[in-house]
């Protein structure tokens, strides 16, 4: 499926590391990308940070961690397959 919006991170504070997480915002709602668990890279992600993107991927619901720290963060977000800058 295809998703328009603005490419954004908010900060996310826990007891092991204080990080910035990324988010598309559609206009209707913010989803949270699984960067780890897509197939572009978090760094070209970055790269369109503030940008109007347009985003191929699969909404999924799940635990929202990956790795060795699994928080109680769950509920939906996008798993990337490609992005396209629309600026």
């Amino acid at each position: 499926m295809t998703y328009p919006g603005r490419l954004v991170e908010t900060p996310f504070v826990n007891a092991v590391e204080d990080r910035q997480d990324l988010y598309l915002e559609t206009g209707e709602r913010e989803l949270f990308i699984k960067a780890c668990a897509s197939s572009v890279a978090e760094s070209t992600l970055r790269e369109h940070l503030g940008e109007r993107v347009e985003i191929t991927g699969d909404l999924e619901t799940s635990a929202w961690a990956c790795g060795v720290y699994v928080q109680s963060r769950t509920g939906p977000y996008l798993v990337i397959e490609d992005i396209r800058g629309l600026e």
